[in-house]
């Protein structure tokens, strides 16, 4: 039996999890217009520019987490955002927080809007945790707010 690209794609994606990144694609050996194919016909679903995902998975929870997660890897959603995972604050975040460790590139990304806050390096590394509900969809929140780190 033959298998076409698509079928092999589609199941060098699956192997990867939840999404798939173009660059992780091309690493993959994924041509571009087979990804471009495979979302036209349905069975890809485009989250954000460059992110994908098998369209028969269940609905995305939270698309906004979930793309900023897999748009900006190095990130830990924080403050407001990660107190609202966490079903522990009444606020609805106007943007989702992000923590970067100080020194790292700024993400660029157009939607959803972000907020950024620069951590050093112990602060950005104290009380992470992998939520449990978004752990597939790959999302790191800070356990708890942690009075007194700087936002610089």
């Amino acid at each position: 039996m033959v298998e076409t690209a698509s079928v092999n794609a589609l199941r060098s994606i699956q192997a990867q999890g939840q999404f798939i990144r173009t660059a992780q694609a091309l690493k993959a050996g994924i041509h571009p217009r087979t990804l471009y194919q495979l979302r036209d016909s349905g069975c890809l679903e485009q989250i954000s520019r460059g992110v994908y995902r098998l369209a028969v998975q269940a609905p995305i929870s939270d698309p906004d987490l979930f793309t900023v997660a897999a748009r900006i890897p190095q990130g830990v959603i924080c403050l407001v955002s990660a107190l609202a995972i966490h079903q522990i604050t009444t606020q609805i975040p106007r943007a989702v927080e992000i923590a970067l460790s100080r020194g790292t590139e700024s993400p660029r990304l157009d939607y959803p809007s972000i907020a950024l806050h620069r951590f050093s390096a112990v602060s950005f590394a104290a009380g992470i945790e992998i939520f449990d509900t978004l752990r597939a969809e790959a999302a790191e929140i800070l356990e708890q707010p942690i009075s007194g780190l700087s936002k610089a």
